[in-house]
């Protein structure tokens, strides 16, 4: 049985905005391998060559600017720490 001070954690949780719960998300999350950060594009760009949606609206799906996605995908351009876990939760 969850304790009345979990309860009041996950309430606040709940009520909390949006933006700060992903920004506590971002501060707690551990670093990316590059491994990891290589696994996660090479899917992006399958996920990309698959699909029928345009490359636009797939940037929107994840939260960033569709010139950011093809930098990334034609591997000029390495995403952020930021970037990654938005790829990481698309």
């Amino acid at each position: 049985m969850a304790s009345s001070n979990d309860v009041s954690l996950l309430e606040a949780e709940i009520a909390a905005p949006a933006r700060s719960r992903s920004e506590a998300d971002f501060r707690s999350q551990k670093r990316i391998s590059r491994e990891e950060a290589s696994k996660l594009i090479w899917r992006l760009k399958e996920h990309v060559n698959l699909s029928y949606e345009s490359g636009a609206t797939i940037a929107a799906q994840i939260g960033v600017d569709e010139g950011s996605l093809n930098r990334w995908l034609a591997g000029r351009v390495k995403p952020t720490f930021r970037s990654l876990l938005k790829v990481r939760e698309f």
